[in-house]
Parts: C-alpha cells; structure tokens; sequence
C-alpha cells in the first residue's frame, strides 16, 4: 500500500533526525499532550458544546438525533460560506445522549492536535531548521489562545482544526512546485490543481484559518537562505497571487452555492454577522486596521504571560534578518539597507494584515483571538526560526542544542499554563454543571413540576467563578484597548443564554424518574415575561425562563430559582413581584375555549357561542382598583373577521354601579391578524371592575372570537 504523501514527508525527515532530537519531539508531543490533558475528563461541557441537547428534552435514539442535526445545521452552514464545518459536530451529536458520553470523542479531538503538531512541523521544518525546530513551533501554535479557544469547543470545532492540516498541505505542494525550474519537465501547471483543492477546502471550513498560508508564504521568504533573492521574490509573488485566486474563486463559489440552495429550498435567512459579503466601507475598514494594529501591539504571541509589544519585536527582527540576508548577498551600503529594511517591514505588516481578511472585510464586528490565528502562527515560527538562526551563526559548534534550548525556554512554560487554563476551563463547567444539577434535582424530588412550575435560571454578571476570574484577571490575559478579553474559562450561561434551555434539557435526561419533557411540557420562554406567565396558567406545562437580575420578575407564582450568579463573587438576588390574575368571565363561551387566557394572548383565544346573540359580555375583576387608561384588543391568528367590531366599555367600583369610558363603532384591524387594536378612555380611570360590550363582529357569519386582551 502507497503511503500519503503528507506521512512520506514526515518519515522523509524523521529517518534523518538524530537520536537527541527523536526525543526531543516525542518529549514535544508528550507535552502537547500534558497541556491539554484535563480536557480528557467527562463531567463538562464547553459553550458549543450544548447543541448536542437542543433538540429534545427526552434523550432520542441516535438515528433522531443526526437527522435533526443534520436538517438544523447544514443550510445555515452553507450560507455562512462554512459548508463543510458542521458534519463532526452532527458526528456529536449523534454519539451523544448524556453529558458523559463527551468522553468517548474527546481522545478523537486530541489526536487530531497531535497529527497537526506532527505535519505542521514537517512543512515549517525546511523553514526553521529541522522537523525537531518545526514540531515545536508547530505546538506552540497550537497551544496560542485562538487555537486553544477552538479546541475546547471539541467536535464541533474539529472540521475548524482539520483546516489547518489542508491549508498547511497546500502551502507545502505549492511551494514545491513554486520551486521548480520553468525549463524542467517537472514543471507542470496541472499539479496546482492539488493545492488550489486543499486551499479551497479549507476554507469551506473555515476561511480565517484558511489564510494561514499567507504568514507561511512570508516567514519562507524570510528564513529560506538556499534561494537567490530573485527565486525567493518570484516564489512569495507566485503564492500570493495564487492564493488570491483561490480566495476570489471561494467567494463565487460560496454566493453561487447560495443563491442554489435559495432557489431550491426557499431558505434565506438573516445571517447578521455571519453574512459571506465583502465589506468596501473605507471607513470601516480604516477602524479595523486601527482595531486590529491595537491587537497586534497588545496580544500574546507564545502565551499569556508575554508583555506588550512582544509583536512588534519579533517582526522587527524577522524584518531585521531579512535584511541581513539581502545585505550580505547584495553588497549594500547602510543606508540602502535601512531603506530596504523598511521596506521590508511595511511589506510585512500589509501581509499580516492580508493574512486576516477573512474578518477584515467581513461583517463580523468584534475581533476575537480565532480570527488571528495566521498571526500566532507567524510569531511562533519566527520565534522558533529566530532561534535557530542564533544558534547557527553565532554558536555553530552547539547549534545542534536549539531545540533543547526552544524546549526549555518556550515549550515548557507554554504547555505548563495552557495545562493550568484546560484544567480551569474543566473547573467551570464543573461547577456550573454541578450548581444547576443539585438545584434542579432538588425541584425533581420535591416534585416541583407540579406546585413550581416556573424554573427561573439567573443568569451570572461575572463570567467566572471568583478564584478563576482572579487568577485570570492577574495572569493570563489578552490585552484589548485596555481592557480584558479572555475567552477561557467561562461560564455558558454568562457566554450565551440561548445554552440555557439545552443546558436544562442535558440535565433532565440525567433523571429518570421524573415526567418533565414526557408527560409534562416544558417550554422555553426565556426572556418573555408573559409567556412564562401563559404557560404556568396551564397546568399540564412547566415554563423556563430566564433573568439577568436588572428587570422586576413578574409572575402570577413564585418561581424555582436555579442562581447561577451565586457561583461569583457578585451574586444576583432577583426581584419577585407577585401578579394576582383578574378573573375574566364571558357571557357565553363554546365549549372549552373560555376567556381565561384571554392576559396571556393564548391561542386559539376565546369563542363564544356560535351564532352569538349580541350583544356578548366580558367581564373583568382585578380584585383590587387598578388604574388604566387603554383597552387592547388582538383578533385570533388569521381571523380578524370574527374579532368584536362595534363596543362599549364600563367600568365600576362595586360591581353594580357602571359607569361608560369609552365606545367605538369600528373596533376591526387590517388583515394583518397580529395587529392589536388600541382604544383609549377620555381620561385614565381607578377601578376594580371592567367590563366590554360587544354589539357586533368584524362581519364573520358565525364566530366571535378574541385572542388576546390587555389593558394599561
């Protein structure tokens, strides 16, 4: 059997190491290894990884689970430009029922790092000094914070970590063509077609990673001491051009791809941010080389611990060596080389900039450590190159010792704090997980399903627990405009409430014994006061909401509290304010669709009898005097022909003495059936009682019907 040509480099390189450096790069790996293995655990799940439990409360077979996976995801994912990125995480979903059963894909996750550090290094090793120099660059890279953030998302970002092997695949087959002579036969334009493949592929995963080919091009320039400067500019050019080709020819093919599934399917959602559209806005654009020159002076290129300007410096000195190498080989005189040094750092920084166009001219609006990957992948190179460099010129006897040097100074320290964020970023989870687990066992037991039928879940203000938000805060941070914008480590339920409902169904599926999700309906409400309100008014569901703690909680029953806040440092103690609900009465009503809901705009509202004699009465007792000023009326969906037309309204003290505030003749809405109809009283009133006289409809033969009421 033919071994891949990917693998044949790497054994191609392997065989021609010394014993010193066989070990140094398995002691590499073994740390790669060590600095993710936390993450091996069961017991937590990271912020996308919630999905899996979107789709029922009730845990489904494995067979349901894909194809709901697969009918939710995959058109949005081709309209995002992504359409290859979803396909491991429905691979999840599938394999997934209970939160514990993450454990048996975590291993998959780690093997793909190791199979990059592996590949990447052979492709940087012709290019930093050796596969022992270009595997420890290679886990550097993988250990920088963007790609450490995509990593912990697990098989759901592992389409997004395969990328980095296409794209590194593609730079290598390029660039060994690039490397042929014009005049040999080997010099074929048809063996660009592998590289364009890869390339384009691996941005139909992930086009800001994509771009990573953009720094390999640039630090091969820089480093590569074998070429005349004329091969060294013909083959940075050639590269460049032809990866804007492929970019030009990914952007067609993924606005054709969607216009196809447009006319196909109808779907055309609005995508916000995650538009495929080129942004031309010189202002706009002007702000986010501004954004994005702050972040490149500010990040941490190896780990989170390097200061400020770090960036600059090692541009400067890969700036620095270029020269050098262009000063010995062309005779120039100093200021021909300060010029050329220049010269050659601008050039450097347009191509750190192309390198992340891919959120450059996006929509997106905020610039996050993912985006930046072709810049980690830049400095940890260069670091690692720089190095070697050194070593070869200034220390040749022992330059054989700069990858035990590279290990001791960068790989140790880097894979010991990226050991410390996977461990924190398990700690969270689990806490989380364990905080909502006891609470909401506690309602299971207590059978809270049937006199708590409100869960309410606080959302926390702080992201983290307060002994990780201190070690973070104090560490490891990346540095933004001043201020601090670390993504490890963070709660889900701080990160995205929309985790929450899924969050509920993972932990109900723990628990057998209970009918919540069977029997009894739970139904997300999130924010909306008033459905959480409509659905406790019907006893056979229990409503989820959800509060950030700054709105009053107005509810016509306590809620269970799950407080997630009380997690941090600043806990939230929402704010309950009973309703007591009118009683709404209607003089006549068909069979069971009373007025009851009449508050809560429950479907399909209420029906009085049919062929009602007019005119039809609703009577309202808010228990107490109550002021208000307005009466809303809204037709019942997609029959606003059977809403009341012609009305009176009185209102009264005691119940007996009645006193009219407001009529009207024609009370009907447009045809659009979601439309309130408003009717304001001459001047606000205080009273207990309300009632609405109905004289006719809005000309519907036989119904008279009412969906929702309200009134302020």
């Amino acid at each position: 059997m033919r071994t891949p040509a990917c693998f044949t480099e790497v054994r191609k390189y392997w065989n021609t190491e010394t014993v010193l450096s066989k070990g140094l790069i398995l002691t590499t790996l073994l740390l790669l290894v060590m600095a993710y293995l936390p993450t091996l655990q069961f017991d937590y799940v990271t912020q996308d990884q919630w999905r899996a439990f979107r789709y029922s409360t009730l845990e489904q077979t494995p067979y349901e689970r894909a194809k709901a996976c697969v009918e939710t995801t995959w058109k949005f994912y081709v309209q995002t430009g992504r359409p290859l990125v979803w396909m491991t995480e429905c691979v999840e979903h599938t394999a997934v029922a209970k939160i514990s059963d993450f454990i048996y894909l975590r291993p998959l996750v780690l093997s793909t790092v190791l199979i990059t550090a592996v590949y990447l290094g052979a492709v940087l090793a012709p290019i930093v000094g050796g596969l022992a120099m270009g595997i420890l660059a290679a886990s550097a890279f993988l250990m920088a914070p963007g790609y450490s953030f995509m990593y912990l998302q697990g098989m759901p970002a592992l389409m997004v970590l395969i990328s980095v092997i296409l794209a590194a695949a593609s730079f290598s087959l390029l660039r060994k063509w690039s490397d042929k002579d014009l005049t040999t036969q080997d010099f074929k334009i048809t063996k660009l077609w592998a590289p364009f493949f890869l390339f384009v592929s691996s941005c139909l995963m992930y086009p800001a990673w994509a771009f990573l080919v953009v720094p390999l091009a640039w630090i091969a320039f820089g480093f590569d001491q074998n070429k005349s400067w004329s091969k060294k500019i013909k083959s940075l050019c050639l590269t460049l051009l032809f990866y804007f080709s492929a970019a030009v020819f990914y952007y067609l093919f993924v606005k054709i791809t969607a216009v196809i599934l447009f006319k196909l399917t109808g779907y055309n959602p609005d995508l916000g941010p995650y538009q495929v559209a080129v942004q031309l806005s010189p202002g706009i654009i002007w702000e986010r080389i501004l954004e994005s020159a702050k972040y490149f002076y500010a990040m941490p290129p190896l780990n989170f611990h390097t200061p400020e300007g770090l960036p600059v410096v090692l541009l400067g000195l890969f700036t620095a060596n270029t020269t050098w190498c262009a000063y010995k080989n062309k005779n120039m005189n100093l200021l021909s080389a300060i010029a050329f040094s220049g010269l050659i750092f601008i050039i450097g920084c347009v191509i750190l900039l192309a390198s992340i166009s891919p959120w450059l001219f996006s929509r997106m609006d905020s610039l996050s450590t993912r985006h930046l990957i072709p810049w980690y992948l830049f400095f940890c190179a260069t670091f690692v190159g720089l190095i070697f460099l050194v070593a070869k010129n200034l220390f040749p006897k022992i330059s054989s010792l700069a990858p035990v040097f590279t290990l001791i100074v960068c790989m140790i320290p880097i894979a010991a704090i990226q050991n410390k964020l996977s461990f924190l970023e398990v700690v969270v989870s689990e806490i989380e997980i364990q905080n909502m687990r006891s609470i909401l066992g506690e309602w299971l037991e207590g059978k809270g399903y049937l006199g708590h039928r409100y869960l309410l879940v606080v959302r926390p203000s702080e992201s983290r627990p307060a002994f990780v938000k201190e070690l973070l805060d104090n560490t490891e941070n990346i540095r933004m405009n001043g201020k601090i914008n670390n993504e490890n480590a963070m709660l889900s339920s701080a990160g995205n409430p929309v985790t929450i409902p899924w969050m509920i169904n993972a932990l109900l599926r723990e628990k057998e014994n209970h009918p919540v999700g069977k029997s009894v309906e739970i139904v997300d409400c999130s924010f909306d006061q008033n459905c959480a309100n409509n659905i406790v008014a019907d006893s056979a569901k229990v409503a989820l909401g959800i509060t950030n703690g700054d709105v009053p909680i107005k509810s016509i029953e306590n809620p269970f509290i799950i407080n997630n806040s009380a997690i941090t440092s600043k806990p939230i103690n929402p704010v309950i304010e009973r309703v007591v609900l009118p009683d709404v009465k209607a003089s006549s009503q068909m069979e069971s669709l009373g007025p009851q809901g009449l508050f809560f705009h429950r479907q399909p509202g209420w029906h009085a009898e049919r062929n009602p004699k007019y005119p039809q009465t609703l009577l309202i007792d808010f228990h107490e005097p109550r002021s208000f000023g307005t009466i809303g009326l809204l037709p019942q969906d997609g029959n606003v022909g059977r809403a009341p037309k012609a009305i009176g309204v009185e209102v009264s003290s005691d119940g007996e003495s009645w006193t009219s505030v407001a009529a009207t003749d024609n009370a009907c809405t447009s045809n659009a059936s979601q439309e309130w109809r408003d009717i304001k009283f001459a001047k606000p009133v205080k009273m207990r009682y309300l009632k609405i006289l109905i004289f006719s409809n809005c000309g519907d033969p036989e119904f008279l019907t009412l969906r929702g009421l309200r009134v302020e």
